[in-house]
């Protein structure tokens, strides 16, 4: 929502994976590959229901279907994975990262709240110019809760020394649209080929393509 009924946006925090970078697909792609060395086909059903959601929590919901073994080392592997396929196809979304250097010229402040690692958060963010125009990241490593639990939201909200109800975030899964909402910013989904049904049930706003029009003001009465 835009316009004057609006009250002016003083902070936006982004998630990272799917949101700024189209990293989603080569996160269930390293996996696929790992489970496959174990024997164990994973299914776009195993995935979705799995977006937005902690390293932990995949190798809860894996573990119970197939024999990791050592989950340091299926760790490892998965990560080894990950990074080789980030090394050579890493892309960013073109209308997150220009909405966010549109706001952040503006002089709104931007952060960025993931449940990835910060190693990840920064080597995305180095990727995509953004190191310096974000002024607040929350990687898994700062909260002890993760989405949809509002902790990190919270958290960047804190570091970035702004109110909820001056604030908005952007979103591409209903996990995360379910965290940022909690935390009380206006919350946008932006809708990815991983989004799920349930996504405007999450979200203040879904839309199609992002643009910093929808997150400079918010509805003065907040979020339903």
């Amino acid at each position: 929502m835009s316009g004057a009924a609006g009250i002016p946006v003083r902070a936006v925090v982004f998630d990272l994976d799917g949101t700024l970078a189209d990293t989603e697909r080569l996160s269930d792609r390293a996996w696929a590959e790992v489970l496959a060395r174990r024997g164990y086909t994973a299914t776009p059903e195993d995935f979705a229901a799995l977006v937005g959601r902690p390293v932990a929590a995949n190798l809860a919901h894996f573990a119970a279907r197939v024999e990791l073994g050592d989950p340091v080392g299926f760790r490892a592997e998965v990560r080894a994975a990950f990074l080789g396929l980030v090394a050579v196809d890493l892309r960013l979304h073109d209308d997150a990262v220009g909405a966010l250097r549109t706001l952040a010229g503006e002089g709104v402040a931007v952060g960025v709240a993931t449940s990835s690692t910060r190693e990840h958060a920064d080597r995305v963010l180095a990727a995509g110019g953004l190191t310096g125009v974000v002024a607040a990241v929350v990687a898994a490593e700062d909260v002890a809760r993760h989405k949809p639990d509002p902790a990190p939201y919270r958290e960047a909200l804190r570091r970035l020394g702004v109110a909820a109800d001056r604030a908005a975030a952007v979103e591409d899964t209903s996990v995360g649209a379910a965290s940022a909402r909690a935390a009380g910013a206006w919350t946008v989904a932006v809708r990815r080929a991983h989004a799920t049904p349930d996504l405007a049930d999450h979200a203040d706003v879904v839309v199609e393509v992002l643009d910093a029009a929808v997150l400079r003001h918010r509805p003065a009465r907040g979020p339903a």
